[in-house]
């Protein structure tokens, strides 16, 4: 069967794409006939668009033609916050980013103290993936705790800790380098609730953290890239993140 032109797109991943709905939201409003291309109403799922030139409304919303896929990863400092704007008036994550031809969002959130790797685009069906639990894709932190970590402390941590809003999945914790008041551990996530490693070090054993820095994301890296800086990712690191959470780039 010959395969679509590089621009026919499902209907529904279009409308996932303009951040309106994930894909299965925008299913639903495809069915529920919420959904015209060029004036036309539409409800069948197979319908495949033009991204770049077909009109497509919903609810009488107008999507954007379809903005060119960017992906860039900033190591961020501590003193900002993850979101565009802040009721408090702190520093943002966008104060450091020059002005870009398209909006980009964070993937996931790094606290206000927290710094390291900070992944940005407007991928929204690859920033899904990323976040899913399902699809365990790596987060890589080292932390510098308070006192010595305990052994059995470590192998809590290692089965799944079980918190307010559910038992963590295992983790993988090394001890990376012990000081007589402190210690340096390398923990690895594939999961992203909130403030979870604080959580799960006050859990185990009251654990104060003096530093948190995430250092990988999947296959990325902060590499060369000091607090406040920030670069696009090369086609081939964005190939190897849609392969790190089994996503097919290719797919319409």
């Amino acid at each position: 069967m010959p395969k679509a032109p590089p621009a026919s797109i499902r209907l529904q991943k279009v409308i996932a794409q303009a951040g309106l709905a994930s894909r299965r939201r925008a299913e639903e409003m495809i069915r529920q006939g919420r959904v015209r291309v060029n004036g036309h109403l539409v409800t069948a799922l197979g319908t495949t668009v033009d991204a770049n030139h077909d009109d497509v409304v919903v609810d009488g919303r107008r999507l954007r033609r379809r903005a060119p896929m960017r992906y860039m990863i900033l190591h961020k400092p501590t003193g900002c916050v993850t979101t565009a704007d802040d009721e408090k008036g702190r520093p943002t994550v966008f104060d450091l980013l020059k002005r870009q031809p398209v909006r980009l969002f964070p993937v996931g959130r790094l606290d206000f103290n927290t710094e390291g790797l900070l992944l940005l685009t407007n991928d929204g069906p690859l920033a899904n993936r990323l976040l899913h639990p399902r699809y365990g894709t790596p987060r890589v932190y080292l932390v510098r705790v308070n006192g010595t970590v305990a052994e059995r402390d470590l192998e809590t941590m290692r089965r799944g800790v079980d918190l307010p809003d559910g038992r963590t999945l295992p983790a993988q914790v090394h001890i990376v380098r012990r000081f007589e008041k402190t210690s340096w551990l390398r923990i690895t996530l594939r999961e992203g609730k909130n403030r979870q490693v604080h959580r799960m070090l006050e859990y185990c054993g009251g654990y104060g953290i003096r530093k948190l820095q995430r250092v990988g994301l999947g296959p990325l890296t902060l590499a060369g890239l000091a607090p406040g800086q920030f670069r696009f990712l090369d086609s081939f690191e964005v190939d190897r993140l849609y392969q790190a959470c089994g996503l097919d780039k290719a797919a319409p």
